[in-house]
């Protein structure tokens, strides 16, 4: 098999694990919510939401300095593994102990400190599992993650599932999560065997010379993960664990659908790479083309969640979740804005401007924390969501500003007919008297979709121009 066909089935896998896996934990998370109640449900958030920023400590960057190093030098695989192993095993087994050391030293109930010291030991065999999912990727062997990372997943719903029709209490939850982090651990440990064996090793100059280079990875993902999961804490810790809960069922239903600009945004990247280098105006093209396709698909969406954020809540956590609606007509703006900070984003770090969008990403972190700590104490979960709009709607205004430095712009006048058309879907969701939620989102569509097309707000210059980025990628 060639390397461009190698490529392909990498990105392929990569594509299939995460559809397949968002799913299967977007259909988890809406039963667990239901029997957990709001309570339990904002308890079960909050340790996952405090333990990502342990991982990311954990992690310290080595992941991509493990794909970078063993795709230069796969003649030194074992060595790079062998040590890349064991920094992770001693940061994880140190980040544990000050996960458990802090979570005892803030004022938190006594069950919620010991749910937080048993699922810490989660750390160790999610960082392993990375560590060794980064090795699959430096050598072109993504379908292992496929096969580990959807086994894990449907391994995890099946025992969720049992345990809720046992109807056991929470501390089970959290052990299912160990559980199923150590069998994705023993499953991509043995097919890492088929790759190359290694162990544990301690060379001092490539522990050195590793924990150096992952440090501005380390930073990045520090300050996207405070960025992005800070109003979760800070909700906790100022308010309590049912403000979680409600806040919890807003933002898990608007997480999910950014998967379609992330992967798009992803797959543009090579392109958009190639592009820089040679000719600076066809990426203007380019970029003013997807960001017009994002908003036609992402503002009917967001706006679309906005009025019928009662309905959907009621569907899908039932009427003890009816409050998050509010936060999640916020949240739906998040969502709207949030799909062209990925698309800006990528674009940087395509014109070798990575450092400018961990310094915006870095900003940002700073404004949610503010907000957060002005609007919560008064607004409660409210507060959160607004904190993170603001924090949004921030990034995407110092992103485009860097862009438009670089005289990239974007015709604002294309938004018009999409953004009309939009409007006249939103009118007919305010007519329609419909006790069907589906029914209503179809009329909302079919209205949509008609009126785009009437006011020629896409046309087959835009169905040729999607056709040709598929065809490059």
């Amino acid at each position: 098999m060639n390397i461009a066909r190698k490529i392909a089935k990498n990105a392929t896998s990569i594509v299939v694990a995460d559809i397949i896996t968002k799913i299967i934990a977007f259909v988890v998370m809406v039963y667990l919510a239901r029997y957990l109640g709001v309570e339990d449900f904002g308890i079960y958030n909050f340790a996952l939401a405090y333990l990502t920023f342990f991982r990311v400590l954990s992690g310290f960057g080595l992941d991509i300095v493990v794909i970078k190093n063993i795709a230069r030098n796969k003649e030194l695989s074992k060595e790079i593994m062998s040590n890349a192993l064991s920094i992770r095993f001693l940061t994880g087994i140190i980040t544990i102990i000050l996960a458990i050391i802090t979570i005892y030293s803030l004022n938190y109930s006594h069950e919620l400190q010991f749910y937080i010291s048993l699922l810490s030991f989660i750390i160790v065999f999610q960082g392993t599992s990375y560590l060794l999912e980064s090795f699959f990727q430096s050598n072109l062997k993504m379908e292992y993650y496929l096969v580990s990372t959807i086994s894990q997943k449907v391994i995890y719903a099946a025992l969720i599932f049992l345990l809720i029709k046992l109807e056991k209490d929470l501390i089970h939850f959290f052990i299912i999560l160990v559980l199923v982090e150590a069998i994705r651990t023993l499953i991509n440990y043995i097919y890492s065997q088929k790759l190359t064996t290694f162990s544990f090793s301690s060379n001092i100059r490539y522990w050195k010379h590793m924990l150096k280079e992952g440090v501005p990875f380390f930073l990045g993902s520090s300050f996207y993960i405070i960025y992005d999961k800070i109003d979760v804490l800070m909700l906790s810790y100022l308010k309590t664990e049912i403000s979680v809960g409600f806040y919890s069922a807003a933002y898990k239903l608007t997480d999910p659908l950014l998967f379609v600009p992330i992967a798009l945004s992803s797959t543009l990247m090579p392109i958009m790479s190639k592009k820089y280098v040679e000719k600076k105006e066809s990426l203007n093209n380019l970029y003013s083309s997807v960001t017009r396709y994002l908003f036609i698909l992402m503002f009917p969406m967001s706006l679309g969640i906005y009025s019928l954020s009662q309905q959907i809540i009621v569907l899908i956590f039932g009427a003890e979740y009816l409050i998050s609606s509010f936060a999640l007509q916020i949240t739906s703006w998040s969502l709207f804005f949030s799909s062209f900070n990925s698309i800006q984003s990528s674009i940087l770090i395509s014109m070798d401007k990575q450092k400018v969008n961990t310094q915006n990403i870095f900003i940002c972190c700073i404004v949610n924390i503010f907000f957060n700590m002005v609007l919560i104490p008064n607004y409660d979960y409210i507060g959160a969501a607004y904190a993170t709009l603001i924090s949004v709607v921030v990034l995407l205004l110092l992103n485009y500003y860097q862009l438009y430095k670089e005289s990239i712009k974007l015709p604002f006048k294309s938004f018009i007919k999409p953004t009309l058309s939009a409007l006249v879907m939103y009118l007919v969701i305010q007519k329609i008297d419909s006790n069907s939620l589906y029914l209503t989102i179809l009329f909302a569509f079919l209205a949509y979709l008609s009126c785009l097309v009437v006011v020629k707000g896409i046309n087959k210059g835009d169905i040729m121009m999607i056709k040709k980025i598929l065809k490059q990628n």
